[in-house]
């Protein structure tokens, strides 16, 4: 795993935590506009669309919680010790590494290359993954494809990924 330059976040990582703060905010802001009318009735569309929008933010912050676990874990410098990683996470310094898989750590090290300018993939056989950056971020991720879908549709998490990364760059976003 590449380490990140001492002190920074590279904007690779901006976007993704950026991505997945969005997904947690836009879910918890539908989540609090639903209208619960007073008085009887039927209350099951409020139900099952508090239901399904409490089960959108809680696996927005699952994979936000991956992503930052992954990347203070196995990337960032100076590296938190394990055991604040923990605290931080009210677990224990054992729990922490089953909170990312490969596949989380396969789509930090595709975004840190792209941020780098390099091919997402590693040319000596790569993280352990999916095989394109496209689907390490859709697997490590699921949060992030759903978000995108309902934003119009990108089927390309890469070029997305890479459209979005450009204008963090240009101070666009």
């Amino acid at each position: 795993m590449t380490d990140a330059p001492w002190g920074e976040v590279p904007d690779s990582m901006r976007v993704l935590i950026n991505a997945l703060r969005g997904s947690v905010a836009r879910h918890s802001e539908e989540l609090e506009n639903i209208a619960w009318p007073a008085g009887p009735g039927d209350f099951s569309p409020q139900l099952l669309r508090t239901l399904s929008e409490t089960e959108a933010v809680m696996q927005a912050a699952k994979d936000l919680r991956s992503l930052l676990t992954a990347y203070a874990h196995k990337v960032h410098q100076p590296r938190p010790k394990m055991a604040d990683i923990a605290q931080a996470q009210n677990a224990s310094p054992q729990a922490v590494t089953g909170r990312y898989s490969a596949s989380t750590l396969g789509a930090i090290e595709g975004a840190l290359r792209v941020g780098r300018g390099e091919p997402a993939e590693a040319d000596d056989g790569g993280p352990v993954g999916p095989p394109d950056f496209s689907a390490a971020l859709r697997h490590a991720f699921p949060s992030l494809t759903e978000m995108l879908e309902a934003d119009g549709g990108h089927s390309n998490l890469e070029e997305w990924f890479r459209t979005r990364l450009s204008a963090v760059e240009k101070h666009e976003l």
